[in-house]
């Protein structure tokens, strides 16, 4: 319940600086304590957990800027190496991350076949959707399929370029809302997603603020 608490607090961005460290100590905590119940969520978020503790993270965005004045709020948001490194190891970590999972795929006949995103669907436990109607489209299967492949294979050499990221960005999320919806994998595709944030440029948040 502790560590529950200092989640909420972390994720409202009351006094993140120790929040953050608190946080990611106790997912440790969880996932070396009970490593049965962990699934591929807990890698992606101990990943992003361990390099917001490096950056500001709650510099904007956050009650910690909020109960600042507006002179403190500008200092706070201006450029600063622990931001850059904790931003770049994200952009780093994720764009391997992708690697990995696609070179994990293509270990498996069922991604070369065309048919995981199918087995994925039919699992009747986690899926958010019945997709039983799509049982006779085999084409559209294969080609979801091996799209998502593609994707996963693509993004660590596209995600790098200027004029491909924001296009890479916007399909990622098309890829993983429609992988959430065919396997209920609803954590883990969300925090895909939020990951990706990592490469959109600071302008675009501070236009927000």
């Amino acid at each position: 319940y502790l560590f529950l608490l200092v989640a909420i607090l972390f994720t409202a961005g009351v006094f993140t600086r120790v929040t953050a460290v608190l946080a990611f100590v106790g997912l440790l905590q969880y996932i070396h304590h009970a490593p049965f119940l962990t699934s591929q969520v807990e890698p992606l978020l101990s990943m992003l957990l361990m390099y917001l503790c490096l950056g500001p993270c709650g510099a904007a965005f956050s009650f910690d800027a909020w109960r600042k004045s507006p002179a403190e709020r500008a200092r706070a948001l201006e450029p600063s190496w622990t931001a850059n490194v904790s931003l770049r190891l994200i952009q780093v970590h994720l764009a391997m991350l992708y690697v990995m999972m696609a070179a994990a795929k293509l270990q498996g006949d069922v991604w070369w076949r065309g048919d995981a995103i199918w087995t994925l669907m039919s699992t009747t436990r986690s899926r958010l959707i019945d997709w039983s109607g799509l049982r006779n489209a085999g084409y559209l299967i294969n080609l979801w399929t091996h799209l998502h492949v593609l994707y996963e294979l693509t993004f660590a050499a596209l995600i790098w370029n200027r004029l491909t990221r924001p296009i890479v960005l916007w399909v990622g999320v098309v890829v993983w809302l429609l992988m959430l919806l065919a396997s209920g994998l609803v954590t883990f595709s969300l925090l895909m997603i939020v990951a990706s944030l990592a490469f959109v440029p600071a302008s675009a948040f501070n236009r927000r603020q």
